[in-house]
């Protein structure tokens, strides 16, 4: 991977290409939560296939735009709840936590407007480390 895609706020990685009706339902949920019925951009490039966090990171730091990304993994495409991986690209480097769908949306607004630090959400997720319901 030479550089992230060009997208409006953070895009959501596809790396794990195992279940395309998993991926399906979590553009269509990110969508749906969606006031506007448009989320971040769903990115379902081979390219970033198997892409780990620490690939991630280190392309992270030349593209100065991004101080965060989501990322679909293996583990997003088999949990029942689509839980995506938002990855910290600015202060805390690699630091993760996850999120469901519907948690997405307030997330990209927030940390792409500046309004909230990554750790306070990074700290809210429960103790499984998946944020389900913004504190």
């Amino acid at each position: 991977m030479t550089s992230q895609p060009v997208t409006y706020g953070a895009p959501i990685l596809r790396t794990d290409f195992s279940a395309d009706s998993a991926w399906a339902a979590l553009c269509a949920a990110v969508a749906g939560a969606a006031d506007d019925g448009e989320g971040p951009d769903c990115v379902s490039d081979p390219e970033y296939d198997g892409l780990t966090v620490e690939e991630l990171v280190a392309v992270g730091r030349d593209d100065r735009d991004c101080a965060y990304a989501f990322v679909a993994d293996r583990r997003t495409m088999t949990d029942p709840e689509l839980s995506v991986l938002v990855v910290d690209l600015d202060r805390e480097p690699g630091r993760t936590f996850r999120a469901v769908p519907a948690a997405l949306i307030a997330i990209d607004d927030a940390l792409s407007a500046s309004g909230v630090d990554f750790h306070r959400y990074a700290e809210s997720a429960d103790a499984d480390g998946v944020l389900r319901v913004l504190r």
